[in-house]
């Protein structure tokens, strides 16, 4: 840490003193030196001075980082030990490292004559403002490394950028070494502020042709920015994607610098903290809270005015309450020290509530949300040690989560939850890890088995681990991990397609089977493309049910782009939202095992407007067995979820071998109701949704009715209540 030499001299004499006990020995030692130029001897002010702790008896840290004085000095009080001092700017100079022995009251002299490196690459161009070269601008080169900038803001010295100056024609020259660059020219009172990412290769230069772009002015005003810890206004382009901000004064007036002869989607993002409730609360120009539904903004010649947003104020924040039970599947029994949390469907719009509900010793919860909302939706979920995560209502993603309508103040009951134990009896296991691009744990992360032996899933730990268990010797497995929002999923390895991802076979535990996934921003979508996929079963080999078709994936980006945008996951009935970004070409993927990957093109402009919709034809193929596993040993009805309910069901069956099924509803007297399936079913496991109608699309009387599996096998019956 940098300290002051007034800093230092007081901390010295308190030591003496004996007012002040360092960690160290009662007499410390100093490493001191001069910066200087080996080409001429010229004093390097405000350089970096790395000094790594090789080893000393005394608790000290690691690293300390001291910077050369307006003469080219610099001092460093250490504990007694041994160091590796190293000069901290490897991108214009060669390294150097000198490593030296401190005792106690010892200085040690390194003087660090720095060498300026040669590179053979460059990056030059031209700048120009209304036609005109720019004299005196200061363009800032700073390295990238894997998409991120390795600089701060403002740029950290201990990476500092290259910099070069425009010439009285406007052009720079800038030596660098081979790699991208962030390449940026601030703005000023007369042009907006120009950035490009640049990639150099050796030997080469490259040359930018920058033409500084005059601004217009947006501005507005944002009510009762008292109440937020934090407010911000940004104008986000349709045409160009670019994003512009502005920060409301203590007043709420706010000022945006923006290129004129633009559409702009104008949002107002605001942190408040209540009752240790932390809250993102997000409107969208008119004071919508809904992006599909802002009123775009036209910036023309002229400065535009009366942009303004009216941010709820802390006194309007409302309860709302949820109650339900959480029951073990395979017993029906409650399950204690459950915990259920739910989370807002429009989430940015919304509170984050950051408590959750335990279920008590008969399994039922109380869970007292905040919104700010007079109606919204929320995602549920349950969770426990030794069970699968649930989402509501029966899914196992977030992103097929049925959202639950509340508003303010009111009460929802019966949101029930029943989880499934993960298995006891292990046969062989998969394991790795699932991780950000950036290193870092997601917040929330799923792995996906979809295989012989039907669908499994492992959640990660906190430390991103997860193990997927009970594959007998020879199952065909395709792995999918899903990470929370902004993470593109994957399937192994590094695909985006079901049908080229690697197959596993098993014959043993699988381990280092990791994932790493891209991870996007998603403040810059402005729409959504929404739709349905719609699947052709003509197939020898159909593992699906036509009523099911969760386990399809969808990705979207815009054509000629390289990376995803956004993705998701269909609903059982095949429909879709995916975020999308401005005007202009996109392509959509659907891909999923067992079924054939289908890419459609669609068009965003001012015809079609922010929200298209596509439909996604897709083909059954099936996961191909490359084992000699059996797929599921007996036929099995499962309990009806939700059970009571309204307006639907799910009923799910295993089906053990290829063979004639039969399932259907009936009432008390014994009557058909509805057949929701009829015909031949391959090995694998099934959902069925009734939606309380009967054969003539009805819908049925609030009663008792029976569902009923029958097969060459036998014949197994289940009750479920209807009610309106």
């Amino acid at each position: 840490m940098k300290r002051s030499k007034p800093f230092l001299g007081i901390l010295i004499v308190a030591v003496l003193l004996g007012l002040v006990s360092l960690p160290f020995a009662q007499t410390p030692g100093f490493i001191t030196g001069q910066v200087t130029l080996a080409t001429d001897g010229t004093p390097v002010p405000h350089h970096p001075i790395l000094i790594l702790k090789v080893q000393s008896n005394y608790d000290v840290p690691d690293t300390l980082v001291t910077f050369s004085g307006p003469t080219g000095n610099y001092s460093q009080m250490v504990a007694p030990g041994t160091y590796a001092v190293k000069q901290g700017d490897e991108f214009n100079y060669e390294p150097f490292v000198d490593t030296v022995t401190v005792d106690e009251a010892q200085t040690v002299t390194v003087d660090i004559a720095l060498v300026p490196l040669t590179f053979n690459s460059a990056i030059a161009g031209v700048v120009t403002f209304k036609g005109n070269p720019v004299a005196g601008v200061t363009v800032f080169i700073v390295p990238v490394n894997q998409g991120k900038v390795i600089s701060g803001e403002p740029w950290n010295s201990m990476n500092p950028p290259y910099t070069a100056t425009t010439d009285e024609n406007g052009e720079f020259f800038r030596g660098v070494r081979p790699g991208e660059y962030l390449v940026r020219i601030p703005g000023s009172d007369e042009y907006l502020d120009w950035n490009a990412f640049v990639t150099v290769a050796e030997n080469d230069t490259a040359h930018l042709e920058i033409n500084l772009q005059e601004f217009r002015l947006l501005s507005g005003n944002v009510t009762n920015v008292g109440d937020y810890r934090w407010l911000y206004v940004t104008a986000h382009s349709l045409n160009t994607g670019r994003i512009f901000v502005g920060i409301p004064d203590t007043a709420g007036d706010y000022v945006i610098k923006l290129a004129p002869n633009d559409t702009y989607i104008v949002r107002c993002d605001g942190i408040a903290n209540v009752e240790g409730h932390f809250a993102l609360v997000t409107l969208f120009y008119d004071n919508e809270v809904l992006v599909f539904n802002a009123d775009p903004v036209e910036v023309s010649d002229q400065d535009v005015s009366g942009i303004d947003f009216n941010m709820p104020a802390i006194g309007d924040l409302r309860d709302y309450t949820i109650t339900g039970t959480v029951t073990d599947e395979s017993t029906g029994e409650p399950i204690a020290g459950a915990h259920v949390g739910f989370v807002s469907y429009t989430a940015r719009h919304n509170f984050y509530n950051s408590i959750f509900a335990v279920t008590d010793t008969n399994g039922n919860y109380t869970y007292t949300g905040k919104t700010f909302l007079e109606a919204d939706s929320v995602i549920g979920f349950a969770y426990k040690l030794n069970y699968f995560v649930e989402f509501y209502e029966e899914e196992p993603t977030p992103y097929t989560a049925d959202p639950i309508q509340i508003t303010a103040d009111s009460v929802i009951s019966d949101v029930n939850f029943t989880l499934m134990p993960t298995p006891k009896d292990t046969l062989f296991s998969i394991s790795g890890t699932v991780l950000g691009e950036d290193g870092e744990v997601p917040p929330f992360a799923q792995v996906i088995a979809y295989s012989t032996v039907g669908i499994k899933y492992a959640d990660i730990d906190s430390a991103g681990n997860y193990k997927l268990t009970g594959f007998p010797d020879g199952t065909t497995v395709v792995l999918q991990a899903w990470g929370s929002f902004g993470y593109i999923p994957e399937f192994y390895n590094d695909k985006y397609s079901a049908e080229e991802a690697d197959t596993l076979v098993i014959h043993g535990d699988r381990t280092g089977i990791d994932f790493v996934l891209a991870k996007r921003d998603m403040n810059s979508a402005v729409g959504k493309v929404s739709g349905e996929v719609t699947v052709n079963t003509n197939s020898s080999f159909n593992k699906k049910a036509s009523s099911d078709l969760s386990g399809i994936t969808l990705l979207v980006r815009k054509a000629g782009d390289t990376e995803w945008f956004s993705a998701t996951m269909v609903d059982d009935n095949g429909s879709f939202e995916l975020p999308i970004e401005t005007y202009g070409t996109y392509e959509l993927k659907a891909t999923g095992p067992g079924y054939k990957d289908a890419t459609v093109t669609f068009e965003v402009n001012e015809q079609t407007g922010l929200n298209p919709t596509v439909e996604v034809p897709m083909q059954v193929t099936g996961i191909e067995d490359h084992g000699d596993a059996v797929v599921i040993k007996t036929n099995r009805l499962y309990d009806a979820y939700p059970n009571p309910f309204n307006p639907s069901t799910t009923i799910r069956v295993d089906i053990a071998q290829r063979q004639e099924v039969t399932l259907a509803i009936y009432n008390v007297l014994g009557q058909r109701v509805k057949v929701l399936y009829k015909g031949v079913l391959d090995p694998g496991s099934y959902k069925f949704r009734w939606n309380a109608t009967d054969d003539h699309g009805n819908t049925v009387a609030s009663g008792l009715y029976f569902y009923q599996l029958r097969t060459p096998n036998g014949i197994q019956t289940k009750a479920m209540v209807f009610l309106k």
